[in-house]
């Protein structure tokens, strides 16, 4: 047994470099420990050595894609009472409520004045180009026929007027929330909170 334990050490030693038949690439590829199953090893970790490198280089190399920017969101403006204080604001908003006051009597119901009902808040959005988005009612008056008057007065009035400049650059919609009553003619009130 004394005997075998040099001879091990000594053909590990002796390596490919003193072995006349190996070529010198053998020697890169030889683990210097010695150890069984290691030269095996060193290929393969040499591979994932360049391979990583060559992706950092190509990662590098690359460009980075473009975002894209999403659509702005449009500007809105909700209206709900008299607190306002732009001018150009007001002026719009009180100009479409003398047109729907004043051409909104005329097509409600008959006798509705007389009949019992309550007070609807409605919410009427108007875009830049004075079109009506949408309508929508926060409160019926509790008479379906007079909702649909009220709805009816709002598609039938408009287009409405396009914003004045300076309201345009701010606003892409105004949403007008305003209390709808009728007595002997159609009223629209400021909601008090």
């Amino acid at each position: 047994m004394h005997d075998q334990a040099p001879v091990a050490q000594q053909s590990v030693a002796a390596g490919p470099a003193n072995n006349p038949g190996s070529s010198g690439n053998a020697s890169r590829s030889a683990a210097p420990s010695g150890i069984p199953g290691a030269e095996a090893s060193t290929p393969d970790f040499t591979a994932k050595a360049l391979s990583q490198l060559r992706d950092i280089d190509h990662a590098q190399t690359e460009r980075p894609q473009a975002v894209v920017p999403s659509p702005p969101q449009p500007r809105r403006r909700t209206i709900l009472g008299a607190l306002e204080r732009e001018i150009s604001l007001k002026f719009y908003i009180a100009g479409w409520r003398a047109k729907v006051e004043r051409n909104g009597t005329l097509n409600l119901p008959r006798g509705i004045g007389d009949r019992a009902h309550g007070d609807a808040i409605v919410t009427v959005s108007i875009r830049s180009d004075g079109s009506v988005e949408w309508v929508h009612f926060e409160r019926s008056s509790g008479v379906p026929d007079l909702d649909d008057s009220y709805r009816h007065i709002i598609d039938m009035l408009a287009p409405y007027s396009a914003f004045p400049p300076d309201l345009a650059s701010l606003y892409d919609y105004i949403e007008i929330r305003r209390v709808w009553t009728v007595d002997k003619q159609l009223r629209l009130l400021e909601e008090l909170r």
